[in-house]
């Protein structure tokens, strides 16, 4: 309020603010259309400010197991990640990005679901400035399913390598007795069991020998030294010709020995019955005592193993034969 020519008036200045006002329209305008393209992603969208989430799209929260985005707004970007090593090389990662050494990286890391599951995910981050803050913009992929098929197809390659070297072993053996000790060694070696022993059918006395043992105990050995043919154990593997492969907690309640095998700590125990031309020979039997996972594959592996050690058996049976034959013809030539 001013005084002109004696009166008293009101003093107005103005300014064109055309151009700001479609700056800021402009802005809205922006950050809706990146708002819908951040919630409309097929990938896992995060944006965080000091390692914390500010904004996130239903796909991540989705990824993650979490019913709601809200649920993880506001808590730090190593929520989402298994703890150990991968935690650290993320906040590394992130530091490195967010302190400008590189315009964006990306990395994987081991992520970790509401309910514990732990997933593996590759991400893209990139800095970005939101509401007029530094921040980093993350694009995360679930890529567990690739994870999972490259590591069967390294678990045929390492199988495949396993049967490949015990053929080897074998291959150059002519004599029965060469071939029961280099195939238990062998086996032994190439599936990472400590514990082993080959017993054999003897037909002539009706029983299951041992013949051969690797880091058995006297216990053990005392109670698997000679079984009759018609006890239980014998009986059901000369039936069945079915390898058992399991550990020693799911040992089957139809067999001998869990108390024996239990005693002796052993962890994982395999029954691989060796049948050659279609009748029971023997079983190859390993043991360890460590930890170790067991899965389909590896039981797959083990029954391959004894059906190569099987066929090894048969090929020198028939080149024992032959010697024994040529013999006889040469002695009565």
């Amino acid at each position: 309020v001013i005084r002109y020519e004696g009166k008293q008036a009101l003093y107005c200045t103005f300014v064109d603010v055309s151009a700001r006002r479609r700056v800021r329209d402009q802005a809205e305008a922006t950050e809706e259309k990146f708002m819908t393209l951040v919630e409309q992603s097929l990938d896992a969208l995060s944006i965080s400010h000091e390692e914390t989430f500010i904004l996130l799209n239903k796909r991540f929260a989705e990824m993650f197991g979490y019913d709601s985005t809200m649920e993880l707004l506001g808590k730090v970007f190593t929520s989402v990640v298994a703890r150990g090593n991968s935690r650290t090389q993320v906040l590394e990662n992130l530091k490195e990005v967010g302190e400008g050494k590189d315009a964006s990286r990306h990395f994987e890391y081991i992520g970790l679901k509401k309910d514990g599951t732990k997933i593996f995910i590759a991400v893209q981050v990139s800095r970005i400035s939101f509401e007029e803050k530094p921040a980093l913009l993350a694009y995360h992929r679930d890529i567990t399913k690739l994870r999972n098929a490259e590591g069967i197809l390294e678990r045929k390659a390492n199988a495949l390598g396993i049967l490949n070297r015990m053929w080897d072993e074998i291959d150059s053996t002519q004599t029965l007795d060469e071939i029961h000790q280099r195939g238990l060694s062998a086996a032994l070696k190439g599936m990472g069991f400590e514990t082993g022993a080959l017993l054999l059918v003897d037909k002539k006395t009706a029983t299951l020998t041992m013949q051969l043992r690797h880091n058995l105990t006297d216990t053990v050995c005392a109670k698997l030294a000679s079984q009759s043919t018609d006890e239980s154990f014998v009986r059901y593997f000369n039936k069945t010709h079915e390898p058992v492969v399991v550990l020693t907690a799911d040992y089957p309640p139809h067999l001998p020995f869990k108390a024996l095998f239990e005693s002796e700590q052993y962890r994982v125990l395999a029954f691989l019955p060796l049948v050659v031309k279609k009748e029971f020979y023997g079983i190859l039997f390993l043991a360890t005592e460590k930890e170790r996972a067991l899965d389909d594959h590896e039981k797959i592996v083990l029954s391959s193993l004894a059906r190569q050690f099987s066929s090894a058996i048969d090929r020198a049976r028939q080149a024992d034969q032959t010697r024994q034959t040529e013999e006889k013809f040469t002695t009565t030539i």
